[in-house]
């Protein structure tokens, strides 16, 4: 007898030998469970965020507008014309004198807070609500903002008659 056996076939004969990679040999149910939970937020951020972002980049050196697109390749004369702008200048300067009061103010403030909940003062926490609904305060504005300016004026100049000529009753207005 022959000491030499011959190989045993790993597969049916006539197919080709397949081996499966080592990347999926580690994929246990928990992983494949945790990509199908990461790969729609990995796909949402690179269209959403980065495409757009990529999109502004290709308007901004291109002859571009709503109305009637021309993508013609302008370079960095737009941002030329934009720094030329007085206005732009002025909401740039306002911008960085905003940022830099604001984040000194929020940052001394914080501080002091921190200070005194430390020490276990008791108007401390009265402080903190203060401080937190002064932060709120602006948006809640902007919201009622918006609704009173969305009552039609007829309702308003009707309220307005109704209350003797006041000038805005507020108390008066459906709600």
């Amino acid at each position: 007898m022959d000491s030499e056996a011959a190989p045993k076939p790993e597969t049916a004969p006539g197919l080709p030998r397949f081996s499966v990679p080592h990347f999926l040999r580690r994929l246990t149910p928990e992983r494949i469970a945790s990509l199908a939970l990461i790969v729609p937020s990995v796909i949402a951020v690179g269209v959403f965020v980065y495409g757009f972002i990529g999109w502004s980049a290709l308007v901004s050196v291109s002859e571009w507008n709503s109305v009637k697109p021309d993508y013609t390749f302008v370079g960095l004369s737009n941002f030329k014309e934009l720094f030329g702008h007085f206005r732009f200048q002025a909401d740039i300067r306002n911008t960085v004198v905003f940022t830099l009061l604001f984040v000194a103010v929020c940052l001394m403030i914080g501080l002091f807070l921190a200070a005194l909940l430390d020490r276990g003062i008791t108007g401390a926490m009265i402080s903190v609500v203060i401080a937190a609904t002064w932060q709120m305060s602006g948006f809640v504005m902007i919201l009622y903002l918006a609704g009173l300016r969305a009552i039609p004026e007829e309702l308003t100049e009707a309220a307005r008659v109704r209350a003797g000529g006041r000038k805005r009753p507020v108390r008066r207005h459906p709600v």
